[in-house]
């Protein structure tokens, strides 16, 4: 299969949407880490990094090759059966790592699935 035929322009609006998008990323993160890392006990070394790639494969190989203690994700199933699957990404991973997975739902959130009182 021969690589799609993308312009030089098409290319450099891409890299440029990327770059703004990296950079939103670490901006938000300074930000987290500057008002929250002195403000949560225990937390000696928060750290996070942009990757690119297929997620679940950097991300398992990610913590594969560093000391990874918590891992932690978002999870957003966009097809499915809601409240059954965490996401198709998390799932992957949550059986590729070896440590502790906090998987995060979106702010307002609400689960399809109750549990009946016995």
């Amino acid at each position: 299969m021969r690589p799609p035929i993308i312009n030089q322009d098409a290319q450099q609006d891409f890299q440029a949407y990327v770059d703004g998008y990296q950079a939103e990323i670490t901006h938000r993160y300074q930000r987290i880490t500057r008002d929250d890392e002195s403000h949560i006990p225990g937390i000696e070394d928060l750290e996070a990094s942009i990757l690119r790639g297929k997620p679940s494969t950097i991300i398992t190989r990610y913590v594969g090759n560093h000391e990874i203690d918590l891992l932690v994700m978002g999870s957003v199933t966009r097809t499915g059966i809601p409240g059954l699957i965490i996401c198709h990404t998390a799932e992957r991973v949550l059986h590729q790592v070896d440590c502790s997975v906090l998987m995060l739902k979106p702010h307002g959130f609400v689960s399809p699935v109750t549990v009946e009182p016995t």
